[in-house]
C-alpha cells in the first residue's frame, strides 16, 4: 500500500510487437564506437620481408569476381564492386556493415617487380604478394682482396 501511494500507476501503451522488436535490435546493437568517415574501407595489413611485401585486406562476403585490382604508374588500385541481393518482401532492420563498393590505393615502391605480382582471396582475405627487384635484394657480404 505505501508503494502505491509513492509510485504513481504506470499505464502501459498498446503493445506493439514491431516497434518492440526494433528498440530491442537498437539496444542490443547500438554502436558505442560511432564510426569513422572512412567506415567503408577495408582493414589492411602491410608486411615486409627481405624478399617482399605483403598486403592483406578484409574483405568477408566478396568473391573474387567482385574484386578489381589494377596497377598504373607504380599505383595499385584494389576496388570492389558488389551488387546488393534483396529477397522479395525482405526488410532490412539493422544494418551495420555495407561492404558493396570501395577502392583502395598504394603508392608502391620502385623496387617491386610489378611482373611478379599475385593475388589470392581466401576465407575474406585479400592477400597480394609483391615481390621486391633481384637487385633490391640483400646481399650477401663478400671479402675483398688487398691489393
Amino acid at each position: 500500500m505505501i508503494v502505491s501511494k509513492i509510485l504513481p500507476a504506470v499505464q502501459r501503451p498498446a503493445y506493439n510487437s514491431w516497434s518492440t522488436f526494433d528498440k530491442l535490435v537498437a539496444d542490443l546493437f547500438r554502436d558505442v564506437n560511432p564510426p569513422s568517415g572512412n567506415a567503408q574501407l577495408p582493414p589492411v595489413n602491410i608486411i615486409e620481408t627481405d624478399a617482399a611485401w605483403r598486403i592483406e585486406l578484409v574483405v568477408p562476403g566478396l568473391r573474387k569476381e567482385d574484386l578489381t585490382i589494377e596497377l598504373k604508374d607504380n599505383q595499385l588500385t584494389i576496388s570492389a564492386q558488389k551488387t546488393e541481393e534483396k529477397a522479395e518482401g525482405e526488410k532490412v532492420r539493422l544494418r551495420q556493415f555495407n561492404l558493396l563498393q570501395f577502392t583502395r590505393r598504394f603508392q608502391l615502391p620502385e623496387v617491386v617487380d610489378q611482373e611478379q605480382i599475385e593475388a589470392r582471396c581466401e576465407a575474406g582475405i585479400l592477400t597480394l604478394q609483391l615481390p621486391k627487384r633481384a637487385e633490391a635484394l640483400p646481399q650477401q657480404p663478400r671479402r675483398l682482396e688487398i691489393a
